[in-house]
């Protein structure tokens, strides 16, 4: 479907589902864009089903928004098992309010939140003065038994606001001090945010509700690239509301034996235009800890944004974030020779001009 230039003083919904569906049910391959609205809530997709035992909001391409509070995708009820998945979401605006590319607004009990390989950026405002303007994705609700598998997504916008008190995230969680209640699992993700804060806000890779971080699963959450901006008192690596960090060497102490592997640069991206196929796509050259810094074990996404394969071989090695640039070829050793496509990930054998081999 295609839904475009709609206008109204009023909310205004792209599409909505609402409750007590059963089964699999899937809003996928549709095209939202230009809907304004001068004074209310303005969402791209807004997903309500509480009956479905599987959601998956897919492939969908949501941009041109701008009301006074503009989200791409939102999830106000969910059944046990939502996807959220390989959207492109971008050019998400407010005059004076808030943004958000996905935003998770409402959680059941027993709920596995599944984000990735989305790609989410240009998000901005004029004139707000919200100390969590924009967020990439937000998670404002967590319910008991409930986990966020947040893997491979590209988020990344840059914001100016004339507001005294501006402050953006590239992701926002509601924290808490019991670990199965809303569950994060942070993994395989580029989280940048260059904005430009003001007053009483910071511009923030990753900001928490509170300082009690339970349910930041250490265990799990690994393999990010967190950005800010040089390090400063306005640009942080992470707020928890009480502590400021700056640098991703003082993240790893708070989270610690968590996201040893992380790291903070700023990657080189193919393009930062909305409209470009290659918008967020990494480079092929300029991308290194980016580019094979990614590890696949135990989440096994098989292809990435645009269906690009992934290694679901051990040693997993893959990229971070929404686009697979790099494409290992991983030698499997499934028999022995070295000229079987068998044994290898990619299911070609690689000659002498290919440099993305590995033999474990």
């Amino acid at each position: 479907n295609t839904i475009s230039d709609v206008s109204a003083s009023g909310s205004i919904t792209g599409i909505l589902t609402g409750a007590n569906n059963k089964g699999v049910l899937s809003c996928q391959e549709n095209a939202i864009s230009s809907i304004l609205s001068s004074a209310s809530l303005v969402v791209g997709i807004s997903w309500g089903t509480t009956g479905a035992a599987t959601s998956n909001v897919e492939n969908n391409r949501i941009y041109g928004i701008s009301s006074t509070a503009s989200r791409g995708i939102r999830i106000t009820a969910n059944g046990p098992e939502v996807n959220v998945r390989k959207n492109k979401i971008y050019g998400i605006s407010s005059p004076s309010g808030t943004v958000s590319g996905i935003e998770w607004s409402s959680v059941a009990i027993n709920c596995a939140g599944n984000i990735s390989n989305n790609l989410i950026g240009n998000l901005s405002t004029i004139n707000s003065s919200n100390t969590v303007a924009i967020a990439g994705i937000r998670i404002s609700s967590a319910g008991t038994f409930s986990t966020f598998n947040i893997h491979y997504n590209s988020i990344y916008f840059t914001a100016s606001s004339t507001g005294a008190n501006f402050g953006t995230a590239g992701l926002y969680f509601l924290s808490g001090s019991t670990a199965t209640t809303g569950m994060l699992k942070l993994r395989n993700n580029l989280i940048i945010n260059t904005s430009i804060a003001k007053g009483t806000g910071k511009t923030t890779s990753l900001q928490s509700s509170s300082s009690s971080l339970a349910n930041y699963d250490i265990a799990s959450s690994n393999n990010n690239v967190f950005y800010s901006g040089v390090p400063s008192a306005l640009n942080l690596i992470f707020r928890d509301g009480t502590s400021n960090v700056q640098t991703i060497s003082e993240f790893k102490l708070r989270v610690s034996p968590g996201d040893n592997l992380s790291t903070s640069s700023f990657p080189n991206f193919a393009s930062v235009t909305g409209s470009d196929p290659n918008f967020l796509h990494l480079a092929t050259t300029g991308n290194c800890g980016i580019a094979n810094g990614g590890n696949n074990a135990g989440i096994l996404l098989a292809t990435d944004y645009g269906g690009d394969v992934r290694s679901v071989i051990s040693p997993f090695v893959t990229d971070i974030g929404a686009d697979e640039v790099s494409k290992l070829n991983v030698w499997t050793g499934a028999t022995a020779s070295w000229n079987s496509s068998a044994n290898w990930s990619l299911g070609t054998v690689p000659d002498a001009t290919d440099i993305n081999v590995y033999i474990p």
